[in-house]
C-alpha cells in the first residue's frame, strides 16, 4: 500500500508502530555493535531509543529505509576497518576508489592529493573539501556544515542520513 502509493506520486503515510519498533530494534542493536567495536562517534549511530521511535513515527517507509541502509552501511564499514576496541584498525589505503561521479553524476568527489578530498554536489553549491581516513570521510561545506561518512567501495553513508551511490 505505501509502495503504491510512492509509485502514484501520492504523498506516503508514516509507519505503522509495529514497524517503527522493528527499526528501533534494528537502530539499538546497530549501534550497540558499532560502539562495541570502537568506532568513531558519529550522529547517526545513538542510543536514544524514544528518540529513533519518535523519529519514525513522522517519517515514510522510504525515509525509513534510507535511515536504516545509512546504519547498515555505516556499520558495515566500521566492522570492516574498525576491528574490536582494543585490537588495531585493518590499514586502509586512504581514499581508496573513493574518486568518482555519483547518483547519476549529480556529484563528484576527487581526490586532491593524500587524503584531502573535494567535493561538488552540483553547481548551485560551494565545493566542499575534506580528508578522508580508510573508508571514513570528513567534508566542510561552507554553505551547510561538517559531515561525516563511510565509503564501503561502492556507497557513501553519510551521517546527515543520505546516501550517495558511485556510477
Amino acid at each position: 500500500m505505501l509502495i503504491g502509493a510512492l509509485l502514484a506520486g501520492g504523498r506516503a503515510e508514516a509507519l505503522p508502530p509495529l514497524e517503527c519498533q522493528d527499526f528501533v530494534n534494528f537502530a539499538m542493536s546497530a549501534q550497540a555493535q558499532y560502539y562495541s567495536r570502537g568506532c568513531a562517534r558519529i550522529p547517526l549511530m545513538h542510543a536514544n531509543r524514544e528518540g529513533h521511535f519518535r523519529w519514525c513515527l513522522a517519517r515514510n517507509e522510504a525515509q525509513v529505509r534510507a535511515d536504516r541502509d545509512a546504519k547498515a552501511a555505516a556499520l558495515q564499514s566500521c566492522l570492516v576497518s574498525g576491528g574490536p576496541a582494543g585490537r588495531p584498525a585493518r590499514p586502509v589505503a586512504a581514499c581508496n576508489g573513493l574518486a568518482g561521479r555519483y547518483n547519476g553524476g549529480a556529484s563528484t568527489i576527487t581526490v586532491a592529493s593524500g587524503d584531502r578530498i573535494r567535493v561538488t554536489v552540483g553547481p548551485n553549491r560551494p565545493v566542499g573539501v575534506g580528508s578522508c581516513r580508510g573508508s571514513r570521510l570528513t567534508v566542510d561545506f561552507p554553505d551547510d556544515r561538517v559531515i561525516s561518512g563511510f565509503f564501503d567501495g561502492r556507497t557513501i553513508a553519510w551521517d546527515n542520513r543520505t546516501t550517495w551511490t558511485k556510477n
